[in-house]
């Protein structure tokens, strides 16, 4: 496997190895074409510190390398839940 990084479109933030790896977890996930959508959304890489705000009211800050490390490739996170 490829070195993993934090991906974001600005609302969901998922683990891959690359843009395209992205778009297809993404997609996967969506259920939608990826020639259709990919076009009105971009990915960025996040490099800074990333905190996760639980339900419960925990925040959780962490590198991104430990998340990536705790969380493995896949979905993340989304700023809609």
């Amino acid at each position: 496997m490829d070195e993993l990084f934090l991906w974001t479109n600005e609302t969901d933030f998922i683990i891959a190895e690359s843009e395209d790896d992205c778009w297809k977890i993404y997609s996967e996930l969506m259920q939608m074409d990826i020639e259709v959508e990919s076009d009105e959304m971009e990915w960025s890489k996040v490099t800074r510190d990333f905190t996760l705000h639980y339900e419960d009211g925990r925040d959780v800050t962490k590198s991104v390398e430990e998340w990536i490390e705790e969380k493995g490739r896949g979905y993340f996170a989304s700023t809609e839940y």
